[in-house]
């Protein structure tokens, strides 16, 4: 079932390129292919600034765990970390490197609405070495 939500396209380039870039094409197709067919399309041609179905990125995650999961279980934090690196401006990396990453974290918050057409992110409690976030109004969840 389609909730309607949508999600920006950044998260399945970088998703497929880190795939790509560390398992190799073969890999990649095969985790394709465990996906319906809408799904996977959606992971081979999305764009960056494209907004595609939530739905999508649920299935993808569960073709990479077919395939990978059971040798690899923290592949999606490793995916995760690879697309936070990738998308980090140098701004927003000097302030990490002068110790305050509060301001990404604040500015996470702010940005939420870019990246997905529903919900709202919200810091709860800020601390110097970690935050925690809610997400509300969030009208998806992947069923696991």
């Amino acid at each position: 079932m389609i909730s309607g939500i949508q999600v920006k396209g950044s998260g399945f380039v970088q998703t497929v390129d880190y795939l790509e870039k560390q398992y190799g094409a073969k890999v990649l197709g095969e985790i394709l292919e465990q996906m319906p067919a809408d799904g996977a399309k959606v992971a081979r041609r999305a764009l960056v600034m494209g907004m595609y179905p939530v739905e999508h990125v649920g299935e993808l995650l569960d073709a990479i765990k077919v395939v990978l999961g059971p040798d690899d279980p923290d592949i999606n934090f490793k995916i995760n970390l690879a697309a936070a690196k990738a998308s980090f401006s140098t701004l927003y990396k000097v302030f990490f490197r002068l110790g305050r990453p509060g301001f990404i974290i604040s500015k996470a918050a702010s940005l939420f609405g870019r990246f997905a057409s529903e919900g709202r992110l919200t810091v709860v409690e800020k601390e110097k070495n970690g935050v925690l976030l809610r997400l509300t109004g969030f009208g998806y969840q992947h069923p696991e």
